[in-house]
């Protein structure tokens, strides 16, 4: 191992061990393949399409660096048309450093017409679990005093809100992923519902589909977060659709991340989705970049053509 790898490895762990200590609430993983984690972070996406969907994704970011994020989730909605609503359900898994953290949630939305769309309010609710390996840490200063000592574990509820607005090539969303708020610092567990709204993480969710002849369609979407003590985080990821079966394209992390991804039917009811992050920072002399991958089974006919901006 070279020492510079090594020098990156000591220093995400350091860096992760303050992050545990600095935190004041959960923080969402940033996924690349964007349009399929709307559910996670807005439950007002649940059934919009009316399409029955089930998904399971994984992603490794920054390969070769110990310690580095990885990402599990799975998901699931199943529209109810007759009473213009949806329930559906989440879990995560996420690791980063010494840091593990795992939620389960439903969620219900309620879905009705509008003059040139129809709006959706959703609501979610579950269980969260953070966990820190303090025996991983690495420290310049012997039993600091501000660190903990073993495996802390801490768990709590977890509630979520969120609207939005879809037209018939477009769609605009605002949610707060979670208004609970979960410390750990230290051996010291704090957790509370937090009432100041300037201490939520708001997630803003946009994108549009435009069709360019009758087999490709061009879509675009974009997602940007911002909390108190959180640099501000923007995402987008563009691709253009032959048919419903085959879509490619590319995006943006925080404009140090590039995105190519690509996505198609295995089987009938079945798709693929890829996608590799390219890291456009320091961090590309050490790491052999991120990898996200996620299946998505359609127990509807997916491969009828659907006018909706959020596929």
């Amino acid at each position: 191992m070279s020492v510079q790898k090594l020098i990156w490895q000591l220093s995400f762990i350091f860096l992760s061990a303050n992050i545990v200590l600095l935190t004041n609430g959960q923080q969402m993983s940033q996924y690349s393949l964007i349009m399929h984690n709307r559910l996670n972070v807005n439950p007002a996406f649940c059934g919009v399409d009316k399409l029955p969907a089930f998904e399971t994704s994984y992603r490794n970011q920054w390969l070769g660096v110990k310690g580095s994020p990885t990402a599990y989730m799975i998901n699931g909605q199943v529209p109810v048309p007759r009473f213009d609503n949806s329930i559906g359900f989440a879990a995560t898994r996420q690791h980063f450093g010494l840091v593990n953290q795992t939620s389960v949630t439903v969620c219900y939305a309620h879905h009705f017409k509008v003059h040139h769309g129809k709006i959706s309010m959703g609501i979610k609710g579950g269980w969260y679990n953070q966990m820190v390996n303090w025996n991983q840490s690495i420290t310049i200063q012997p039993n600091d005093p501000s660190l903990g000592v073993g495996i802390i574990s801490s768990s709590s509820p977890d509630f979520g809100a969120g609207g939005l607005f879809i037209a018939s090539n477009y769609y605009v969303g605002l949610s707060i992923p979670s208004f609970y708020r979960h410390t750990l610092e230290g051996n010291n567990v704090k957790q509370n519902m937090e009432t100041n709204p300037l201490n939520w993480q708001y997630y803003f969710n946009t994108g549009f589909t435009k069709s360019l002849n009758q087999r490709f369609s061009l879509n675009c979407d974009v997602v940007i977060t911002t909390a108190r003590g959180i640099p501000l985080y923007t995402g987008m990821l563009t691709s253009i659709k032959w048919y419903d079966h085959f879509s490619a394209g590319m995006g943006l992390h925080n404009l140090n991340m590039v995105i190519i991804h690509a996505g198609f039917f295995v089987l009938p009811l079945v798709k693929l989705n890829y996608s590799y992050d390219l890291n456009l920072s320091k961090l590309s002399n050490v790491t052999s970049n991120t990898h996200e991958i996620s299946l998505v089974y359609f127990p509807a006919n997916k491969l009828l053509k659907i006018e909706s901006p959020i596929y």
